[in-house]
C-alpha cells in the first residue's frame, strides 16, 4: 500500500473514531468546542446528553481595534437533549447582560466562549464559528 493511501486511511479511521454522526466525546463538567451543526454526547450517570450548536443566530460584539460604547452580543442556539425527549432549543448569550447558561431536565449548558472574534471590515460565516461549552448537572456550577 502506499504511502498516500496509507494515510488517507489512518485519517478516516480517525474520523470513526470521533464517534457516530461526527459527534464529539465530551465528559460533564469539562469544557468542549463544537462548530456550527456539531454535537457532542456525554453520558452523566446513566443518561445520554447530547448538545447541538445550531447556529449564532446574532452577533454584534465589538470589532477589535475598535472603541465602542457598549460590548455588544453574540447569540448562539443550541439544542440540548437529555435522555430519548425531544431537545430543548437554548440561547446563549456572550453579553453579561444575556443569560451565558440554560437549562433542561436537570443539565445546564454554559457559554465559555465564541470565537473567532470580530474583524471590522470582515463578516463571520456560521462555519467560522466555534463555540466552548460546558455541561453540568443544573444547579451545580458557575452561571447556574
Amino acid at each position: 500500500m502506499s504511502l498516500p493511501a496509507a494515510l488517507a486511511l489512518l485519517i478516516a479511521g480517525g474520523a470513526c473514531a470521533a464517534g457516530a454522526a461526527g459527534a464529539v466525546r465530551a465528559s460533564l463538567g469539562e469544557p468542549f468546542e463544537l462548530r456550527v451543526g456539531e454535537r457532542a454526547r456525554l453520558e452523566a450517570e446513566g443518561i445520554e446528553v447530547e448538545v447541538e450548536l445550531e447556529a449564532v443566530i446574532s452577533d454584534s460584539r465589538c470589532p477589535v481595534g475598535v472603541n465602542c460604547v457598549w460590548e455588544g452580543d453574540a447569540v448562539a442556539r443550541v439544542a440540548l437533549r437529555v435522555g430519548p425527549e425531544a431537545p430543548e432549543t437554548l440561547e446563549l448569550h456572550t453579553a453579561a447582560r444575556g443569560p451565558g447558561a440554560a437549562s433542561h431536565r436537570g443539565f445546564g449548558v454554559r457559554l465559555l466562549r465564541l470565537d473567532p472574534v470580530r474583524v471590522e471590515g470582515t463578516t463571520l460565516r456560521q462555519s467560522d464559528y466555534r463555540a466552548f461549552l460546558e455541561v453540568r448537572r443544573a444547579g451545580r456550577g458557575p452561571g447556574e
